[in-house]
Protein backbone atom coordinates (compact mmCIF):
# COMPACT_ATOMS: atom_id res chain seq x y z
CA UNK A 1 0.00 0.00 0.00
CA UNK A 2 2.81 2.42 0.93
CA UNK A 3 4.78 1.67 -2.25
CA UNK A 4 1.76 2.14 -4.52
CA UNK A 5 0.80 5.38 -2.75
CA UNK A 6 4.32 6.82 -3.07
CA UNK A 7 4.41 5.80 -6.73
CA UNK A 8 1.14 7.61 -7.40
CA UNK A 9 2.30 10.73 -5.56
CA UNK A 10 5.52 10.89 -7.59
CA UNK A 11 3.76 10.88 -10.97
CA UNK A 12 0.80 13.10 -10.04
CA UNK A 13 0.48 16.76 -10.99
CA UNK A 14 0.87 18.85 -7.84
CA UNK A 15 -0.59 22.30 -7.26
CA UNK A 16 -0.37 24.65 -4.31
CA UNK A 17 -3.97 24.54 -3.15
CA UNK A 18 -6.84 22.42 -1.96
CA UNK A 19 -6.58 20.22 -5.03
CA UNK A 20 -3.43 18.68 -3.54
CA UNK A 21 -5.53 16.97 -0.85
CA UNK A 22 -7.70 15.34 -3.51
CA UNK A 23 -4.60 14.13 -5.35
CA UNK A 24 -3.28 12.56 -2.14
CA UNK A 25 -6.62 10.94 -1.31
CA UNK A 26 -6.88 9.57 -4.84
CA UNK A 27 -3.46 7.94 -4.61
CA UNK A 28 -4.26 6.47 -1.19
CA UNK A 29 -7.64 5.17 -2.40
CA UNK A 30 -6.26 3.47 -5.51
CA UNK A 31 -3.39 1.87 -3.61
CA UNK A 32 -5.70 0.86 -0.78
CA UNK A 33 -8.11 -0.84 -3.18
CA UNK A 34 -5.38 -2.95 -4.79
CA UNK A 35 -3.80 -3.77 -1.41
CA UNK A 36 -7.19 -4.73 0.03
CA UNK A 37 -7.95 -7.07 -2.86
CA UNK A 38 -4.54 -8.73 -2.49
CA UNK A 39 -5.05 -9.15 1.25
CA UNK A 40 -8.55 -10.59 0.85
CA UNK A 41 -7.27 -13.02 -1.81
CA UNK A 42 -4.51 -14.12 0.56
CA UNK A 43 -6.96 -14.67 3.42
CA UNK A 44 -9.24 -16.66 1.13
CA UNK A 45 -6.59 -18.91 -0.39
CA UNK A 46 -4.25 -19.42 2.59
CA UNK A 47 -6.27 -22.26 4.23
CA UNK A 48 -6.22 -24.24 0.98
CA UNK A 49 -2.51 -23.53 0.46
CA UNK A 50 -1.76 -24.75 3.98
CA UNK A 51 -3.77 -27.91 3.35
CA UNK A 52 -2.27 -28.86 -0.01
CA UNK A 53 1.15 -27.12 0.04
CA UNK A 54 1.97 -26.53 3.72
CA UNK A 55 5.68 -26.01 3.00
CA UNK A 56 5.02 -23.22 0.49
CA UNK A 57 4.32 -20.58 3.16
CA UNK A 58 7.14 -21.28 5.63
CA UNK A 59 9.74 -18.89 4.20
CA UNK A 60 7.03 -16.33 3.39
CA UNK A 61 5.90 -16.24 7.02
CA UNK A 62 9.50 -15.98 8.19
CA UNK A 63 10.23 -12.92 6.08
CA UNK A 64 6.97 -11.32 7.22
CA UNK A 65 8.19 -11.75 10.79
CA UNK A 66 11.41 -9.89 9.94
CA UNK A 67 13.81 -12.84 9.76
CA UNK A 68 15.87 -11.41 6.90
CA UNK A 69 18.98 -13.39 7.86
CA UNK A 70 17.23 -16.73 7.77
CA UNK A 71 19.06 -19.12 5.40
CA UNK A 72 15.78 -20.61 4.17
CA UNK A 73 14.48 -17.16 3.26
CA UNK A 74 17.69 -16.29 1.42
CA UNK A 75 17.80 -19.61 -0.45
CA UNK A 76 14.23 -19.21 -1.70
CA UNK A 77 14.93 -15.64 -2.83
CA UNK A 78 18.04 -16.84 -4.65
CA UNK A 79 16.01 -19.63 -6.29
CA UNK A 80 13.54 -17.06 -7.62
CA UNK A 81 16.39 -14.94 -8.95
CA UNK A 82 17.99 -17.87 -10.79
CA UNK A 83 14.62 -19.00 -12.17
CA UNK A 84 14.06 -15.50 -13.58
CA UNK A 85 17.38 -15.51 -15.42
CA UNK A 86 16.67 -19.00 -16.79
CA UNK A 87 13.18 -18.06 -18.01
CA UNK A 88 14.39 -14.78 -19.50
CA UNK A 89 17.20 -16.61 -21.30
CA UNK A 90 14.72 -19.08 -22.80
CA UNK A 91 12.46 -16.32 -24.14
CA UNK A 92 15.37 -14.31 -25.57
CA UNK A 93 16.88 -17.42 -27.16
CA UNK A 94 13.63 -18.48 -28.83
CA UNK A 95 12.85 -14.96 -30.00
CA UNK A 96 16.33 -14.64 -31.53
CA UNK A 97 15.95 -18.05 -33.21
CA UNK A 98 12.71 -17.07 -34.96
CA UNK A 99 14.18 -13.67 -35.99
CA UNK A 100 11.06 -11.81 -34.96
CA UNK A 101 10.50 -8.12 -35.60
CA UNK A 102 11.62 -5.58 -33.00
CA UNK A 103 9.31 -5.33 -30.04
CA UNK A 104 7.24 -2.21 -29.60
CA UNK A 105 8.33 -0.19 -26.53
CA UNK A 106 6.28 -0.86 -23.43
CA UNK A 107 4.42 2.35 -22.57
CA UNK A 108 5.12 2.43 -18.78
CA UNK A 109 8.83 1.89 -19.44
CA UNK A 110 8.84 4.81 -21.87
CA UNK A 111 7.10 6.98 -19.27
CA UNK A 112 9.97 6.30 -16.84
CA UNK A 113 12.23 8.32 -19.14
CA UNK A 114 10.23 11.51 -18.56
CA UNK A 115 11.93 12.47 -15.32
CA UNK A 116 13.75 11.00 -12.30
CA UNK A 117 10.43 11.11 -10.42
CA UNK A 118 8.78 8.90 -13.02
CA UNK A 119 11.72 6.51 -12.89
CA UNK A 120 11.54 6.31 -9.08
CA UNK A 121 7.79 5.70 -9.38
CA UNK A 122 8.42 2.80 -11.75
CA UNK A 123 10.90 1.26 -9.31
CA UNK A 124 8.40 1.53 -6.46
CA UNK A 125 5.69 0.14 -8.70
CA UNK A 126 7.90 -2.81 -9.68
CA UNK A 127 8.35 -3.73 -6.02
CA UNK A 128 4.72 -3.13 -5.09
CA UNK A 129 3.37 -5.13 -8.03
CA UNK A 130 5.31 -8.29 -7.11
CA UNK A 131 2.88 -9.30 -4.30
CA UNK A 132 -0.07 -8.73 -6.64
CA UNK A 133 1.42 -10.91 -9.37
CA UNK A 134 2.49 -13.58 -6.91
CA UNK A 135 -1.01 -13.67 -5.44
CA UNK A 136 -2.57 -13.98 -8.91
CA UNK A 137 -0.36 -17.00 -9.62
CA UNK A 138 -1.13 -18.59 -6.25
CA UNK A 139 -4.90 -18.06 -6.50
CA UNK A 140 -5.10 -19.20 -10.12
CA UNK A 141 -3.01 -22.33 -9.50
CA UNK A 142 -4.98 -23.24 -6.38
CA UNK A 143 -8.42 -22.67 -7.92
CA UNK A 144 -7.62 -24.72 -11.01
CA UNK A 145 -6.11 -27.43 -8.84
CA UNK A 146 -9.34 -27.63 -6.80
CA UNK A 147 -11.56 -27.58 -9.90
CA UNK A 148 -9.64 -29.96 -12.16
CA UNK A 149 -8.31 -32.32 -9.45
CA UNK A 150 -5.28 -33.09 -11.61
CA UNK A 151 -2.17 -31.16 -10.66
CA UNK A 152 -0.42 -31.41 -14.02
CA UNK A 153 -3.53 -30.33 -15.94
CA UNK A 154 -4.05 -27.38 -13.58
CA UNK A 155 -0.39 -26.35 -13.92
CA UNK A 156 -0.49 -26.55 -17.71
CA UNK A 157 -3.69 -24.50 -17.93
CA UNK A 158 -2.32 -21.95 -15.46
CA UNK A 159 0.83 -21.56 -17.56
CA UNK A 160 -1.24 -21.06 -20.71
CA UNK A 161 -3.47 -18.44 -19.07
CA UNK A 162 -0.48 -16.55 -17.71
CA UNK A 163 1.11 -16.58 -21.17
CA UNK A 164 -1.80 -14.79 -22.82
CA UNK A 165 -0.38 -11.43 -21.77
CA UNK A 166 3.11 -12.09 -23.10
CA UNK A 167 4.52 -8.95 -24.66
CA UNK A 168 6.98 -10.78 -26.91
CA UNK A 169 4.51 -13.15 -28.59
CA UNK A 170 5.23 -13.13 -32.33
CA UNK A 171 2.04 -13.18 -34.43
CA UNK A 172 3.82 -12.74 -37.78
CA UNK A 173 3.29 -16.39 -38.76
CA UNK A 174 2.04 -19.62 -37.11
CA UNK A 175 5.49 -21.13 -36.54
CA UNK A 176 6.81 -17.98 -34.87
CA UNK A 177 3.71 -17.79 -32.68
CA UNK A 178 4.03 -21.45 -31.68
CA UNK A 179 7.70 -21.04 -30.76
CA UNK A 180 7.28 -17.85 -28.73
CA UNK A 181 4.08 -19.12 -27.06
CA UNK A 182 5.83 -22.34 -26.05
CA UNK A 183 8.69 -20.31 -24.57
CA UNK A 184 6.23 -18.24 -22.55
CA UNK A 185 4.37 -21.32 -21.32
CA UNK A 186 7.67 -22.88 -20.24
CA UNK A 187 8.83 -19.72 -18.49
CA UNK A 188 5.49 -19.31 -16.70
CA UNK A 189 5.66 -22.93 -15.65
CA UNK A 190 8.81 -21.92 -13.77
CA UNK A 191 6.56 -19.90 -11.42
CA UNK A 192 4.56 -23.01 -10.60
CA UNK A 193 7.68 -25.13 -10.21
CA UNK A 194 9.05 -22.56 -7.77
CA UNK A 195 5.76 -22.56 -5.87
CA UNK A 196 5.79 -26.33 -5.41
CA UNK A 197 9.54 -26.77 -4.88
CA UNK A 198 10.47 -23.69 -2.82
CA UNK A 199 7.28 -21.84 -1.91
CA UNK A 200 5.44 -18.55 -2.30
CA UNK A 201 8.45 -16.38 -1.45
CA UNK A 202 10.40 -17.75 -4.43
CA UNK A 203 7.49 -16.86 -6.71
CA UNK A 204 7.45 -13.35 -5.29
CA UNK A 205 11.21 -13.03 -5.84
CA UNK A 206 10.91 -14.12 -9.48
CA UNK A 207 8.02 -11.68 -10.01
CA UNK A 208 10.11 -8.87 -8.51
CA UNK A 209 13.07 -9.65 -10.77
CA UNK A 210 10.76 -9.74 -13.79
CA UNK A 211 9.30 -6.35 -12.90
CA UNK A 212 12.70 -4.76 -12.33
CA UNK A 213 13.91 -6.03 -15.71
CA UNK A 214 10.80 -5.42 -17.81
CA UNK A 215 8.83 -2.58 -16.25
CA UNK A 216 11.37 0.09 -15.30
CA UNK A 217 13.20 1.46 -18.36
CA UNK A 218 13.66 0.26 -21.97
CA UNK A 219 16.60 -2.06 -22.49
CA UNK A 220 19.61 -0.72 -24.36
CA UNK A 221 22.79 -2.52 -25.35
CA UNK A 222 24.76 0.73 -25.52
CA UNK A 223 26.11 2.06 -22.25
CA UNK A 224 26.61 5.41 -24.00
CA UNK A 225 22.83 5.91 -24.13
CA UNK A 226 21.59 8.74 -21.94
CA UNK A 227 19.22 6.45 -20.03
CA UNK A 228 21.67 3.54 -19.65
CA UNK A 229 22.32 4.64 -16.07
CA UNK A 230 18.69 4.08 -15.14
CA UNK A 231 18.78 0.61 -16.69
CA UNK A 232 21.90 -0.16 -14.65
CA UNK A 233 20.07 0.85 -11.47
CA UNK A 234 17.55 -1.95 -11.99
CA UNK A 235 20.35 -4.43 -12.72
CA UNK A 236 22.23 -3.25 -9.63
CA UNK A 237 19.16 -3.87 -7.46
CA UNK A 238 18.89 -7.40 -8.84
CA UNK A 239 22.57 -8.08 -8.20
CA UNK A 240 22.34 -6.59 -4.71
CA UNK A 241 19.44 -8.87 -3.80
CA UNK A 242 21.32 -11.87 -5.16
CA UNK A 243 24.50 -10.88 -3.28
CA UNK A 244 22.53 -10.46 -0.04
CA UNK A 245 20.91 -13.89 -0.44
CA UNK A 246 24.24 -15.55 -1.21
CA UNK A 247 25.92 -13.81 1.75
CA UNK A 248 23.19 -14.98 4.15
CA UNK A 249 23.46 -18.56 2.89
CA UNK A 250 27.26 -18.70 3.07
CA UNK A 251 27.48 -16.99 6.45
CA UNK A 252 24.88 -19.22 8.12
CA UNK A 253 26.08 -21.62 10.78
CA UNK A 254 26.23 -25.24 9.70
Amino acid sequence: WVLWTCSAVLVSVHLAGGWEILVLFSGIADAGLVSGVVWLAYLAIEPYARRHWPDSLISWNRILSGRFRDPLVASHVLAGLLAFFAADFIIDLVYAAVSGPPLAPYAPRMASLNSPAHFAARLLNAVGTAPLEGMIILVLAMLLRLLLRRVWIADLLTSVLLSLGGGALDFSNPSHFAATAAAYVLSNYAFLWLLRRFGFLAVMAMALMTNLAGNTVPYTSSLASWYAGRMLVGIAIQLAIGAWALWVILSAKR
